[in-house]
């Protein structure tokens, strides 16, 4: 068989691959320990450690990537319920320099913006993808749930269905300690799932790149809740009058 033969058996088999996986998989269920066993397993990894962050990222099967992150940062938790839940707020604080990576160098997905709407707790998230040989460029809307027990706070994500999306299913979760003994640093810890519509991307996705996506953000989001607080801070501060 020739080379061009070849090639074209190669372009059927691959389309033939794509068409029989582009059937949505089955959404594989976030399963997250209990808060006692969370905040365990936070105090076994953080403490004493100051500001810190340990994540992981794996692949589960099913077209599905997930990745899970332990954090200490200094952060007063009885603002973080009320900065977190506040998602009018969120474009403003939380994507100051996202797509700024301190290297200089392109992240390979871009966060083009987002808006909250109130009414139905829903967050729409602008994006674009930058890969090798793939672009795109959509928006996604995520259903959020926030709650606040015991000075823990929960913040739970998962996306609406969209036909077609490259990203079938996407959900998240995360909670926030006051971490053991110190008044002004909390301990987070976070995990999220994304299912891949393709088994050709699933497995050609690599996990460095999500850990390279993800390491540098996260610290970004960080430093940008630090000054949302220091801005709520200032907002409750009694006005002295001269």
């Amino acid at each position: 068989m020739d080379s061009k033969k070849i090639q074209q058996v190669k372009c059927i088999t691959v389309a033939l691959l794509l068409c029989f996986c582009a059937h949505s998989a089955a959404q594989v269920s976030l399963e997250v320990p209990s808060d006692e066993q969370l905040y365990q397993l936070l105090k076994t990894n953080l403490k004493g450690q100051g500001d810190f962050m340990k994540r992981n990222v794996k692949r589960l099967g099913n077209k599905t990537i997930e990745l899970e992150v332990l954090i200490s940062a200094e952060a007063d938790v009885h603002a973080t319920s009320n900065i977190l839940a506040n998602f009018d707020r969120f474009p403003i604080w939380a994507l100051r320099g996202i797509n700024e990576r301190p290297s200089g160098k392109s992240y390979y997905l871009k966060i083009l913006g987002a808006s909250w709407n109130k009414v139905f707790s829903i967050l729409t998230v602008k994006v674009a993808f930058d890969l090798p040989l793939f672009h795109h460029r959509g928006e996604r809307q995520f259903r959020v749930e926030t709650a606040s027990q015991k000075e823990v706070f929960t913040l739970k994500t998962e996306t609406l269905p969209v036909e077609g999306a490259v990203i079938t299913f996407a959900q998240g979760l995360m909670k926030v300690f006051r971490a053991e003994g110190e008044k002004d640093r909390a301990w987070i810890y976070f995990k999220g799932q994304a299912t891949l519509r393709y088994w050709l991307l699933y497995e050609a996705f690599p996990e460095n790149m999500v850990g390279r996506e993800t390491g540098d953000r996260v610290q970004t989001l960080i430093n940008n809740y630090q000054q949302e607080e220091d801005t709520y801070r200032a907002s409750q501060s009694p006005v002295s009058k001269p």
